[in-house]
């Protein structure tokens, strides 16, 4: 039997992916960690099941998170074990190698795409580190791997491929609304063919609503009771006053640090690309577009400062795109040949250029920063995690804090601290990112320089009289357009749901009939 027939038969392409599989699970397991922004959302679970509501500061309605499905996935988890961080990671470690066994058992079609993925994969560092870490990554991935499938297969008819590619998209985009552009391109290709299967627009129309039912559902909720569409952390980072042209700037540079120090991402994503341009199968070409589109929107909107995080959605579907049935023989074969190779030339260099714990553009290996106090190794030992000064101050807080009391208290830590001191605290925190007040504020003036602000992190200045006022309930910020303001979102955040002065002045704050411009 000549070497070919062995490497293309079915036994052993099912060996190599049980092989992968399992080495995948054991890398996971061994770099598992939670970040400290994980903690935010663990903090509202926290108060949710505590009967405080979805709330991050228990006395406002305030989305602080930006992934309500893998918040409802880990919330039942966490009312049953009480505990959280082991069952976050044990969720983690359990959707990633989903992602993966989709990936290598129901997309990959043969022994050497099977290596493929295992190279690629193997060469990802940003792909292994959030594949826990406590944020939503896990889940997108199982959700990519599922579309693709749907959308890849033959022989379904196109309404209700149409409508479970909907369905799949809705609950994609429930877990973070900007993989809607990752999934859009070839979601809209499905639309094109299944009109054209059906001719009637109705049907279309009726398949697509039912389809994206979760996510309206949720926007409807959100927006009753939150006041608003979106998470609180988009309007942190919309009214920052920075010019676009420097988010942009910012964009590529986190796309070249990626490009840098994770050995074999961005050349995937690239690799994906040139083959649907080269290849121009009409379902290649799709998928490949919502690539560059969410490319595109990860440098419009300045990149992260976590490196490589909003880079492992694209990657995935990449892999997908090569490692999947639509793809050449030769296209695999080469591109396993050069993975190789890229793997073997650039290894020893990689590891003399481990990623400094920040570099000048304010992007952080977030994992090299928090293993030693959030790493699931150092758990096992018997050291309680979280073990990050942070956390151990939150923690002192609570104990401080007198049964029943409430109290107002400034912070820069709302990951670890948040989560320890309790719902007893209500913080504030210039980041904004919980704070629907400080949210609609321009960042601080000395901030706005390209060489003090930093990705994610835009300072805003606390007016005179805000801790107070929430401590109070009571405005007395001297401002006149803050106070207004102020008196908007505490209407939003704090009154009865359906009471018409809060209905007003959500209609205010979401419309621009109250124009804050960014005070």
């Amino acid at each position: 039997m000549k070497l070919t027939d062995i490497l293309y038969s079915r036994r052993a392409f099912i060996a190599l992916g049980c092989i992968l599989a399992c080495t995948f699970a054991a890398a996971v397991f061994v770099t598992a960690w939670v970040c400290d922004d994980a903690y935010i959302s663990f903090r509202t679970i926290d108060n949710f099941l505590n009967g405080y509501g979805l709330r991050w500061n228990t006395s406002q309605r305030v989305q602080a998170y930006t992934h309500p499905l893998w918040l409802f996935l880990l919330t039942p988890v966490y009312f049953i074990t009480g505990e959280i961080y082991f069952s976050n990671i044990a969720v983690s470690i359990v959707f990633s190698c989903i992602a993966f066994g989709l990936l290598v058992f129901g997309i990959s079609g043969s022994f050497l795409s099977t290596l493929l993925l295992g190279t690629a994969v193997a060469g990802s560092r940003a792909f292994i580190e959030f594949s826990t870490s406590g944020l939503e990554a896990p889940l997108t991935h199982v959700l990519i791997a599922c579309f693709f499938i749907v959308y890849s297969r033959a022989g379904a008819g196109e309404i209700e491929r149409l409508k479970l590619l909907c369905f799949i998209t809705a609950l994609a985009a429930l877990n973070r609304l900007d993989i809607l552009l990752l999934l859009l391109p070839a979601l809209i290709f499905c639309v094109t063919r299944a009109y054209a299967s059906s001719g009637s627009l109705k049907t279309m129309l009726k398949c697509m609503l039912l389809g994206f039912s979760p996510l309206i559902a949720w926007e409807v909720f959100s927006l009753v009771y939150y006041g608003f569409l979106f998470p609180n952390t988009a309007y942190a980072k919309i009214f920052t006053g920075i010019e676009r042209t420097e988010l942009v700037a910012q964009g590529f540079h986190y796309v070249y640090e990626c490009f840098r120090h994770n050995l074999t991402t961005m050349p995937v994503i690239m690799w994906a690309v040139l083959v649907a341009a080269v290849q121009r199968d009409t379902r290649t070409v799709p998928a490949a577009a919502g690539i560059l589109l969410y490319l595109a929107y990860v440098i419009y909107v300045g990149g992260d400062f976590m490196s490589g995080r909003f880079l492992t959605p694209p990657f995935f579907l990449a892999l997908c795109v090569l490692s999947g049935h639509i793809v050449p023989r030769r296209a695999i074969e080469a591109c396993v040949a050069g993975l190789i190779v890229l793997l073997l030339l650039v290894s020893v260099y990689e590891q003399k250029l481990l990623p400094p714990l920040e570099n000048r553009h304010g992007i952080v290996n977030e994992r090299w920063l928090y293993f030693r106090h959030t790493g699931l190794l150092h758990a096992l030992s018997g050291k309680k995690m979280p073990s990050h000064r942070w956390a151990i101050e939150g923690a002192q807080k609570r104990r401080s804090l007198p049964a029943g009391e409430k109290r107002v208290l400034f912070t820069y830590s709302v990951g670890f601290f948040g989560f320890e001191a309790g719902p007893g605290y209500h913080l504030i925190e210039p980041y904004a990112i919980t704070d629907p007040f400080l949210a609609r504020l321009k960042a601080m003036p000395r901030y706005l320089d390209r060489d003090t602000w930093r990705i994610g992190h835009f300072i805003r200045n606390i007016p005179p009289g805000y801790m107070e006022s929430v401590r109070t309930g009571k405005c007395v910020i001297k401002d006149e357009k803050k106070a207004r303001l102020y008196d908007l979102t505490a209407i939003v955040t704090q009154r009865d749901i359906f009471s018409v002065k809060r209905l007003g002045a959500i209609w205010k704050l979401n419309t621009g009939s109250f124009s804050h411009d960014g005070v």
